[in-house]
């Protein structure tokens, strides 16, 4: 009986020492897979979102490089605009100048007019033709400064 006890011992050790170690091992091997696994999903989800990121950085970008270009249109017609009535009023003198046009008095009656009376009136017009392009400049210049800071991002 003593043999036979120590021999139920003797394989149940060995039972212990050869299968427990091989059972972690398996354990451990299955574990490491799905932590595998595991990683390489949120590697894959992390490269998804990172691409996105990048797809919404170049959207905005264009969206920025569209708004600027468009204001910049505008500025371009803001400065046509501005010009072709600059150029329409100094016509205008011209023709004063020139006596084409004749003044009306208060009372709805030509008056006659010196050519001193026609070139004050003419400046008069050139003036503020001149105040219509400086203004026009200016705002197509903010215009433009505005365009450059929306294409910078600030």
């Amino acid at each position: 009986m003593n043999n036979l006890m120590k021999t139920i011992l003797a394989l149940s050790v060995f039972l212990f020492v050869i299968a427990a170690p091989n059972s972690y091992a398996q354990n451990a091997i299955q574990s490491m897979g799905d932590a595998e696994t595991q990683a390489d999903r949120l590697e894959d989800k992390a490269d998804r979102i990172r691409e996105a990121g990048e797809e919404a950085k170049e959207a905005k970008e264009e969206m920025r490089e569209n708004q600027a270009d468009k204001m910049e249109d505008q500025a371009d017609q803001v400065r046509d605009a501005a010009e072709d009535k600059a150029d329409k009023m100094e016509d205008h003198a011209d023709k004063i100048r020139d006596g084409v046009y004749q003044m009306e008095g208060a009372d709805g009656e030509i008056k006659e007019t010196t050519e001193e009376m026609r070139e004050n009136q003419a400046d008069k017009i050139e003036d503020k033709a001149d105040k219509v392009r400086d203004a026009a400049e200016d705002k197509a210049d903010k215009m433009e400064d505005h365009a450059d800071k929306i294409r910078d991002g600030s």
